[in-house]
């Protein structure tokens, strides 16, 4: 459990590192990396300005992507690694402990950060695939660009939210079902006719 627990910090951390490399060296702006219940968050530690137009939306876009792309290279590193060390210490993998636990940790940092990063990229608001839908509904609709992005983004939350009830998944459901709601909170919240 522990081993499995380490799998997930190490995912979660190196996503949030690919989001803080890019506030670095993208727009020039520090931060902080906050780990909290439902994963993490890459916080600037001042104010940053943003672009706007079609290079902006690449830029942000990009600066949402790195999270799960920073864990899809972590999972290409460590197959790698898995892959060499298999063919050339074949005598490593014998059923001992150790060996076990250090296997055990590979494949599951790779499926947890393979996952992560797929379950990241779904068009669902706050997660980085609904940061990235957002600036492409604000580029396309300038106007109501927001409004079509949380609509796309209720709709993907309560679909998932009614499978994985189905597939009696409840945590799942409930995590769906939170973020529809929040969008709804947002939409209604906010008046997005001129």
């Amino acid at each position: 459990m522990l081993v499995g627990m380490a799998g997930v910090l190490l995912s979660i951390l190196v996503h949030e590192l690919g989001h803080a490399l890019t506030f670095r060296y993208l727009f020039r702006t520090p931060c902080a990396i906050v780990l909290h219940g439902f994963g993490g968050a890459a916080i600037p530690l001042r104010h940053y300005s943003r672009s706007y137009g079609f290079s902006g939306m690449v830029a942000n876009s990009f600066l949402s992507f790195s999270g799960p792309l920073a864990g899809f290279v972590l999972a290409f590193l460590m197959c790698g690694f898995l892959a060499c060390s298999m063919i050339m210490f074949p005598q490593v993998i014998p059923d001992d402990e150790t060996s076990s636990l250090f296997f055990f940790f590979l494949d599951w940092t790779i499926t947890i950060s393979i996952f992560w990063g797929i379950f990241n990229l779904l068009p669902i608001y706050p997660m980085d695939g609904g940061h990235i839908a957002r600036e492409f509904f604000s580029f396309c609709f300038p106007r109501r660009g927001i409004e079509f992005s949380l609509i796309v983004s209720m709709m993907f939350a309560a679909v998932l939210a009614i499978l994985a009830l189905q597939f009696g998944q409840f945590f799942i459901t409930f995590i769906f079902a939170y973020f529809a709601y929040q969008n709804y909170q947002e939409m209604s919240g906010k008046s997005f006719r001129p």
